[in-house]
């Protein structure tokens, strides 16, 4: 076979070397995400699902145990309380407290659990421990707060489901829905079945919750031990799972659904973004999380919306950051 010298190749295999080298470049250019590109992500920090855990009836174990546990966890739960109810009566100036540990958002569960007799009972009952709830925590007066049917006597609920919604909707209130294809806690019986919810919202990049009663003795009871195996499983997924309030995720889901994002301008040196979203933005108020592709030679991004501004580590070319819809334009830097 003749040899050739190095560094000399025949024409043909030269040509067909760089044949080769500009299909590699051509599909290397071809499938390089472009530097701008956006997207608004299904759940706060791009996780894969959202999960809320609910209390009902304002017991007093869920100040002396639930809550110190969440916050161990740094994690929220969603309580449903009835200020008027004997029991919880003398409990309100701690629950007034409890939004402050991080660990509790507070919703409405009628005023006494007792029911009523008409829609004017039904005003009262719902309209009024909204009214309360919102006088417990501090912050703007228009604004959602989560609701929970109560279970009540036979009769003591006379009103029809457009009439309820009607006196929700006026107050400003999300009801929290039905149990069916959810967990209340009493449907559960091992701290893997009570996960399996969770796991269950990760399976769909949907939203799932579980409803617990008293943890440790009392009404439909969860032993403490049961509660805290849950807990510990449930923190094991926190790196894919959100676990937010009611409000919280109520709040993005609806802001996500009617958002767009839209690339006003994607160079080398910057980007500009607009987002926007069809959702009332002075009742949704939340940021939405967005990814967005930047030039690989971008060590770290400045990322700044009105006064705001933060800095960024681009993770695999992209970066992760919280924006307001609806509140200005979105520059990102170098």
């Amino acid at each position: 076979m003749k040899q050739f010298k190095s560094g000399r190749l025949p024409s043909a295999v030269a040509i067909f070397t760089c044949v080769l080298c500009g299909f590699a470049g051509a599909a290397r250019a071809e499938h390089a995400p472009a530097v701008g590109i956006t997207r608004i992500a299904q759940w706060k920090d791009d996780k894969k699902a959202a999960f809320t855990m609910e209390f009902d009836d304002g017991i007093a174990n869920h100040l002396s145990i639930v809550i110190p546990e969440l916050q161990k966890r740094k994690m929220v739960g969603t309580f449903y309380l009835n200020p008027a109810k004997a029991e919880q009566k003398i409990l309100l100036d701690q629950w007034k407290k409890a939004p402050d540990t991080g660990a509790a958002v507070l919703g409405a569960h009628t005023m006494t659990h007792g029911g009523f007799k008409d829609l004017a009972g039904a005003e009262e009952e719902i309209g009024r421990s909204q009214e309360i709830v919102l006088d417990m925590v501090p912050g703007k007066r228009l604004r959602l707060l989560g609701f929970a049917t109560p279970g009540v006597p036979p009769g003591r609920w006379p009103i029809t489901g457009a009439e309820k919604a009607q006196i929700l909707a006026e107050h400003h209130l999300i009801d929290r829905g039905d149990f069916a294809g959810h967990g209340a806690m009493f449907h559960e019986r091992t701290a893997d079945e009570m996960v399996g919810l969770a796991e269950s919202a990760l399976d769909k990049g949907g939203v799932e919750y579980l409803v617990f009663h008293s943890v440790g003795p009392g009404t439909i009871p969860t032993p403490v031990p049961l509660f805290l195996e849950f807990l510990d499983k449930l923190e094991a997924r926190h790196d894919r799972l959100w676990i937010t309030d009611q409000i919280s995720a109520h709040k993005y889901e609806a802001e996500r659904a009617g958002g767009t994002v839209r690339v006003v301008e994607a160079g080398s040196r910057k980007i500009r973004l607009t987002l926007t979203s069809q959702a009332d933005p002075q009742l949704y108020d939340a940021p939405l999380t967005l990814v967005t592709q930047v030039p690989a030679a971008w060590a770290q991004c400045q990322v700044m919306q009105d006064a705001r501004k933060v800095t960024v580590m681009p993770v695999n070319g992209t970066v992760q950051f919280e924006a307001m819809p609806n509140a200005g334009g979105i520059t990102l830097e170098p």
